[in-house]
């Protein structure tokens, strides 16, 4: 505990001219939750009354986290992965998604430290089929470690065929299994994060992200960006109704809508993705397990943490279930 106390308060001592109001000690919601032996199950601690701000729908919710992609301005130079570890738990997040991992043995001792989990990572393709056997091994026996379960790659540029966009699916598949064969189960598999150019080529009606999702098996896990999503024309409700089963996590990132094909991304709560109906659907009707919040490069980094941390905790749950409220 005094290791904790020491690491948070450094953290902390850096985020002082943000005024975001910090948590007392490594309680987030997912712990003490797992603590009552009800993660995952219909909470009996409460009714959160629906309003413009506030959860609305079942009362089960999502492990909520950010995408330290987020924080580029000072991920790396200012503060380690670590050091956001400590800040995920002080904000009252459960958990968080590297984009890459500077020294895991500091992120796997906050991880033990906070009970702030790492569910996810974004690692690029983790493959046999690309990757050399040694660096395979290792990148496995690393996630392993540190307890994720989804390897997710970020980008594929080539949806215009549709012959491309299956094979991409069975690499995927592939990979999915390879982990997780080889992971002794550990990791489920792999995953993909889309952008907006997944939807822009349709193929008799369907979007090349709508016939990618058909052919992925469960292995494979889709991270939805909602924003993305929504600035590729694309109502995020609609296609997370259609892929329900398939659909293991959100990134929560807004767009404003500036003309028929212009986007700009904002922070959340500030454009026009229907975020809040969005997360609602994914608890009730889909089989995701976790939100991230993310905004690329945000200009306040710690500031947007501790913002989206209560915003989150706002439309994610019943109110009465929070120990920071």
């Amino acid at each position: 505990m005094q290791r904790w106390c020491e690491k948070r308060q450094s953290a902390t001592n850096r985020t002082e001219s943000t005024g975001s109001a910090h948590a007392t000690g490594p309680i987030t919601r997912r712990r003490m939750l797992k603590g009552l032996g009800i993660v995952g199950l219909t909470s009996t601690m409460g009714t959160a009354t629906a309003t413009t701000e506030t959860w609305s729908g079942p009362e089960t919710e999502m492990e909520r986290g950010s995408q330290l992609y987020t924080y580029n301005r000072v991920l790396g130079s200012e503060y380690s992965v670590a050091d956001f570890v400590y800040l995920h738990a002080e904000s009252g997040y459960d958990v968080f998604e590297p984009y890459f991992i500077d020294d895991p043995q500091a992120v796997l001792t906050a991880i033990e430290e906070t009970g702030v989990e790492m569910p996810t990572a974004h690692t690029g393709l983790v493959s046999p089929e690309t990757m050399a056997e040694d660096e395979f091994q290792a990148t496995i026996e690393l996630y392993t470690q540190l307890g994720t379960e989804w390897l997710i790659t970020p980008y594929m540029s080539n949806w215009e065929s549709k012959t491309a966009i299956l094979e991409w699916a069975q690499r995927l598949n592939r990979a999915g299994t390879a982990v997780f064969e080889r992971s002794g189960g550990t990791i489920k598999g792999v995953g993909y994060h889309n952008h907006d150019h997944e939807f822009a080529t349709t193929f008799d009606g369907e979007s090349g992200y709508d016939i990618f999702a058909e052919a992925i098996n469960d292995h494979v896990h889709l991270q939805v960006d909602i924003g993305w999503a929504f600035a590729g024309g694309v109502n995020p409700i609609s296609f997370l109704n259609r892929h329900r089963d398939s659909i293991g996590s959100l990134h929560v990132k807004d767009f404003r809508k500036l003309s028929a094909d212009t986007y700009e991304m904002v922070d959340i709560e500030k454009g026009d993705v229907p975020l809040r109906g969005v997360l609602n659907v994914a608890r009730a009707a889909t089989e995701c397990e976790y939100c991230f919040y993310e905004y690329d490069g945000a200009p306040a980094p710690i500031k947007s943490l501790y913002r989206s941390a209560r915003l989150m905790d706002r439309w994610n749950g019943p109110q009465s279930e929070h120990p920071h409220q």
